[in-house]
């Protein structure tokens, strides 16, 4: 009885996975994705399309250290 339980529960929540349609496209976000990322609403071809903008303006950069061509901070 508790297995055909988890399957049914397993099976609800496919089942659940599988309607969650992109938002620009409606076509069907991959299982594997939604796994990955339960809160996302795009497909992967459209998150490839339309990249998040980050707003920098917010960003204080004045502390931030030097780095030099090797991807490292000098002094640290």
């Amino acid at each position: 009885m508790v297995r055909a339980y988890n399957r049914d529960v397993i099976m609800s929540k496919t089942r659940q996975l599988q309607s969650k349609l992109c938002s620009l496209c409606e076509s069907p976000i991959s299982i594997a994705r939604l796994r990955a990322l339960p809160g996302v609403t795009l497909c992967l071809q459209c998150a490839e399309k339309h990249p998040p903008k980050v707003d920098l303006r917010s960003v204080d950069l004045s502390r931030a250290s030097a780095i030099n061509r090797n991807g490292f901070a000098p002094y640290d």
